[in-house]
Parts: C-alpha cells; sequence; structure tokens
C-alpha cells in the first residue's frame, strides 16, 4: 500500500474509534430532585369542645336530664348524673315545676348532696305565676341554731333550732300554709344565730311551690333579722328534734 492510501485509511479510521468511544461511555444519570422540604408549622388542632351542663327538668313525671327519663329515686340519679359534667363542686341549675311533690324534690337534693355538687339554682314559678330562680345550698353547714322551718300535710308551718329545742307551730292561712307567718317565725330565730340559714322542707302531698315560696320569704331582703340563704333538707325533719341533712 503507498504511503498516500495508509494516510487515507488513518484519517477515516481515527473518526470511526472516536465515535465508538463515544458510543461506549455511560449516559450521565439525571441529577437527584432534593426532596420537598418538610413544613415545621404545626398542624393545628381542634380545640376540644366544652362540656355542657344537662338540661334538667324535675315534675310530677319524674327527672328528665337531656329529655331522656330516671326515676326520681336518689340512688337512680346518682347513677344517672354521676358521669356528666358540671356537677361535682358546681352550682347545678334544673327547673323544677311547682306541683311537683316534695318526695321527688328531697330524693334529687339528696342525690346531688352525695354527688358533692355546691348549690342547686331553681328555675320555677312564684306565687305571682311569674318564672323565679332561687338558690339553695347544699353544704351541711348551719349554725345549730339556724331556724327550721317545715311544712307538714295539715299546711301548718312548724319552727325550732336546728339542733332541737323548743317549737314554734303557726296557723294554717286561708288556702294553705301562713308564709308570711312562717318567714316572721323564721326571722325571729335567726336574729339570734350568727350566720342563721333557713333550712327548709315539706311533707307530702306538700308540694315544691310553697317550700319555694317559703325559702324566699324567709331570706327577703328587706325583712328584719332575714337569715342570709336558705337550705332544703332532703328529709322530713321530726319536729323539735336535731335536725341532720337528707343521704
Amino acid at each position: 500500500m503507498t504511503r498516500s492510501a495508509l494516510r487515507r485509511c488513518i484519517g477515516f479510521a481515527v473518526p470511526a474509534v472516536l465515535a465508538l468511544s463515544a458510543c461506549k461511555e455511560e449516559p450521565k444519570k439525571p441529577e437527584p430532585t432534593p426532596p420537598a422540604a418538610v413544613s415545621t408549622v404545626a398542624s393545628k388542632q381542634e380545640a376540644p369542645k366544652p362540656l355542657n351542663a344537662p338540661t334538667l327538668l324535675l315534675s310530677e313525671d319524674g327527672l328528665l336530664i337531656n329529655g331522656d327519663k330516671v326515676e326520681p329515686v336518689a340512688d337512680k340519679i346518682v347513677a344517672a348524673l354521676k358521669e356528666r359534667p358540671k356537677i361535682v363542686g358546681e352550682n347545678v341549675k334544673v327547673t323544677i315545676l311547682r306541683a311537683t311533690k316534695m318526695p321527688k324534690v328531697d330524693a334529687f337534693f339528696t342525690a346531688l348532696r352525695r354527688l358533692g355538687a355546691t348549690a342547686v339554682v331553681v328555675g320555677t314559678q312564684g306565687r305571682d305565676g311569674k318564672d323565679a330562680s332561687y338558690t339553695f345550698g347544699l353544704a351541711a353547714n348551719a349554725p345549730a341554731c339556724s331556724p327550721v322551718a317545715h311544712i307538714s300535710k295539715e299546711m301548718i308551718i312548724s319552727v325550732w333550732p336546728l339542733g332541737g329545742g323548743s317549737t314554734k307551730k303557726l296557723s294554717k292561712g286561708m288556702a294553705g300554709p301562713d308564709i308570711t307567718q312562717g318567714s316572721d317565725a323564721i326571722a325571729a330565730q335567726a336574729a339570734h344565730c350568727e350566720g342563721a340559714v333557713a333550712v327548709v322542707s315539706g311533707e307530702d302531698p306538700v308540694t315544691f311551690g310553697l317550700v319555694f315560696d317559703l325559702a324566699r320569704a324567709a331570706t327577703a331582703a328587706d325583712l328584719k333579722g332575714h337569715p342570709a340563704a336558705a337550705q332544703l333538707l332532703g328529709k322530713v325533719p321530726a319536729a323539735g328534734r336535731k335536725v341532720s341533712y337528707g343521704d
């Protein structure tokens, strides 16, 4: 082969070899995609919904708790309310119809005292037919000289000291117990008792409306010597005897 022919062969071979070697090179790997940035903002958690107090309605038909009927017996009321919010250590709100007989009211108050409620805020109708409210204390802390006022089934009001003592019985009024005389007798007993509380009660078939009226009248701000507050026993006391609370 002539020298010029050899040069031509080399000239053709070199590009071919370079091309072949270029084909054998591994393709470049694509750059890895950076991971998505993780948000450092914590997701907002929903605030817990407030636990509402149960809606309570007491009548001759029984106790309604959020519309569910419960027999007005202390043990059953305790079982129905012990897991409910806004009971222990609270002022429990309840609507009590005036015509409700006292045994059912006594059972309700006894149950709340067992559960550790502080007071019972009762809504009902007053003697004038208008809506009224009164807060009954539940703590059994009234001084022994506090007046007890009890309405008997004969609609006679008896008043005596909580720790026991002489009893004043008042004559019956024209249409039931004489609330005015009863409140005066309570004030007379409380006038000699520092920190006195009016402790009220009534026996079957006395209705809650009458006991409610007596409590309000006995603690009226314009009544001389009136006690500042009232409690409801939760049981029927024996006149003249030392009184213990319903439990």
